[in-house]
């Protein structure tokens, strides 16, 4: 390690102490206590527990970005819609996705041999059927009423290794840094 790494390294419980003395905020306050400007981590809570964890050039936007009306940048939205369909952290096949409590088949996809084929469910191709989408826009307001915490941050390189300290630390359910 050289001197930069273990400066770094060593500032991960302080940020992370930081992190949790902050106020937990409103995100209709945001604006009032973040610059538009401002870097670093951010993480929701619901009931006190922390959720998810994210990083950002610019907190205020990226915090709004997740349950404003753009579903291209609505992740941790999306995220807990998988969750909620049962499509989090696994692999499935199209014909077994359904909503546990409505029984909804959203049908079966075959490829051009007729057999039964994964797909991998875009966000796009989740927002088509009525049910997900309903529920994505469910999602959407509960994370509106979420409250955060942030810390600023504007060393990249410390903001990136934050972001998986503080999820690892917070144990935050919906963090996945597995490879895509």
């Amino acid at each position: 390690m050289n001197s930069r790494s273990d400066y770094i390294l060593s500032r991960m419980p302080e940020l992370l102490r930081r992190l949790q003395c902050g106020p937990l905020l409103n995100q209709d306050s945001l604006p009032l206590c973040i610059r538009e400007d401002r870097k670093g981590i951010y993480v929701f809570y619901e009931n006190g527990r922390p959720l998810y964890a994210g990083r950002s050039d610019d907190l205020k936007t990226r915090i709004g970005d997740h349950s404003g009306s753009s579903h291209a940048k609505a992740a941790f939205v999306f995220i807990l819609t998988r969750d909620e369909w049962g499509l989090w952290k696994k692999p499935i096949w199209k014909e077994d996705l359904y909503k546990k409590s409505e029984h909804k088949r959203l049908g079966k996809i075959k490829n051009s041999k007729g057999q039964q084929t994964k797909v991998k469910l875009s966000k796009t191709t989740m927002l088509k059927d009525k049910l997900i989408k309903r529920d994505f826009d469910l999602q959407r307001e509960r994370t509106k009423k979420m409250r955060v915490r942030v810390v600023v941050i504007t060393n990249d390189y410390e903001q990136a290794m934050f972001e998986i300290y503080a999820a690892y630390m917070l144990n935050t359910p919906y963090n996945d840094f597995t490879n895509h």
